[in-house]
Parts: structure tokens; sequence; C-alpha cells
């Protein structure tokens, strides 16, 4: 059996399987909320499941089985410190996130304090602490203190910080900047904004009246919850394979 959600170089790896009679179950990625992916394009027609975590998706495919796995939390009653997030992702820098921030930052002095995952090879402006990644540990201890992020569109980078109550302020890279290869991120900004758990600037000039909108309100708390997903998957192991199976 094979379970994937891409990317494009395991597609062939999907495709030789099936010929030699494995099963396949698709899943969507959560970032992809509306248009399927492009591996997903060319290999759901090979599943013998499918899974979408999304209601547009759920739409598109007639096939396929929902499970989206956005909770919603309580607020949090812990107090946050005047502290800022910059977090660009692992992936790519993003200098045009980074100096706007900055810019912000030294015009209007708020957050008094700002502290900025660059990635490699990123922009280092003066009045932010910089470094290129911060590790686990620290990027969480950074989270439960920070009273806002900036961030790209990353989903992994906006479900930590939505986990940890903090105010959001997100920016889209953009595929014709050569920021990132496509436009992914502007979807999954749309999505999540359509929720009310995050504010979004398309350019710079923008960061201050979203980081205005977004501290006028209390921060959203939310994280993904995939034990549904999860029984799902092991229903249909069991299904397939019969009680020996270990899944």
């Amino acid at each position: 059996m094979i379970l994937s959600t891409g990317a494009g170089s395991v597609f062939f790896t999907v495709l030789f399987a099936k010929l030699y009679g494995a099963r396949y179950i698709h899943i969507e990625p959560f970032c992809r909320f509306e248009t399927p992916s492009i591996f997903g394009r060319l290999a759901h027609r090979f599943a013998d499941a499918l899974v979408v975590q999304s209601e547009q998706l759920a739409s598109v495919w007639a096939d396929a089985e929902l499970f989206d796995p956005f909770v919603r939390l309580p607020p949090s009653k812990e107090a946050k410190e005047d502290l800022g997030l910059v977090t660009v992702g692992t992936v790519l820098p993003f200098d045009r996130l980074v100096s706007g921030v900055a810019a912000l930052s030294a015009e209007s002095g708020v957050p008094s304090r700002l502290v900025a995952q660059v990635g490699k090879g990123g922009l280092h402006p003066s009045g932010m602490e910089t470094r290129e990644s911060i590790d686990f540990d620290e990027m969480t201890s950074l989270l439960e203190r920070a009273k806002v992020v900036f961030c790209h569109g990353g989903n992994g980078s906006l479900m930590s910080a939505l986990q940890a109550g903090c105010r959001i302020v997100a920016m889209p890279r953009r595929a014709e900047l050569s920021e990132h290869w496509d436009d992914h991120q502007r979807e999954i900004l749309d999505a999540f904004a359509a929720r009310g758990v995050i504010e979004v600037a398309e350019e710079a000039d923008d960061l201050r009246a979203a980081l205005e909108r977004a501290l006028a309100k209390p921060a959203a708390r939310a994280r993904n919850d995939h034990s549904a997903l999860i029984a799902r998957l092991r229903s249909l192991t069991h299904e397939w394979f019969g009680a020996s199976s270990s899944a």
C-alpha cells in the first residue's frame, strides 16, 4: 500500500506500484483548499481511496472523502509579550516581508521587539534580531510569548502561530517575483482569512493596516485534528488486508 500527498517525484512510484497490484491512498494536502495540486490531478485517477481536506475540493472530486481537520480552540488566557516574530519558513528567504516588517517597526515602534527567522541567504535588517534558522524548541518558546507573528503563506507557519494563540499578519509569496514556484500561498491565505483567523498584507505598504486590524481583536486559536482521518485509514487497511494489518 502507498499513502501519499505527493509531490511530483512520487508519481512514477505510485504508477509502478499500481501495476504490481498495490493499493494507493491519495490525500490532498491541507494547503490545497480550492484547486487540486498538480500531483493530485495526475495521481487521483489511480487511487483506491481519495481524501480531501476542504469542502471546495470535495465538490471537485465527487468520489473523494472529506476530512477537514481545522478545529478552533478557546482563547488563550496567558498574557503575551510585546514581541513580534517574523518567520519565512525553511525553504526560501522572503526579503520583501522581512524588509517591510523592519520598516514598519522602525517607523511605528510596534512591536517593541522583533525576532526574525529570515532563511538561508535572507536579508538581515537593523532593528531586529535576525538569524537564518531557529530550532524547534526556541521557535515554540517564541510563539508562546509573541503577541504577533508576521509570516509567509505557508500552512505550517500559520498553524503553529494559531495553535500558540498569536495574532497573525501574513503575506503571500508571489511566483512573478521569484518568491515561490507558484501562487498557491494566495489560495491558502484566502482560505484562512475567510475563517477570520488571520490578516493579510499583499504588499509591504499594507502591513501597518493589517497589523492594526490584528491588534484590534482577540487572537484566534486553532489546531489540526486528524483523528477522524486516522480512524478511516485504519478501517481501510483492515478492510483490504484483514485483521493481521498493524496499521
